[in-house]
């Protein structure tokens, strides 16, 4: 926590909006997405993913 308040300070509030679509991995492959986000308000984290087939079907993840 404390390299967290650290190397929060003095870091400015930005907000970014990015249009993305999901793209299939190649024949064979398994594709992994994964996503994650920091609170500076109450110093907590959260990260998940998952994990999808050429088709588009959910293998597995959170």
């Amino acid at each position: 926590m404390s390299y967290l308040s650290q190397s929060s300070q003095g870091i400015q509030s930005l907000a970014t909006t990015l249009a993305t679509c999901w793209s299939p991995p190649d024949h064979g492959w398994i594709k992994m997405n994964s996503d994650g986000v920091v609170s500076m308000n109450d110093d907590n984290a959260s990260i998940g993913g998952l994990f999808k087939d050429v088709n588009d079907h959910w293998l597995f993840g959170d």
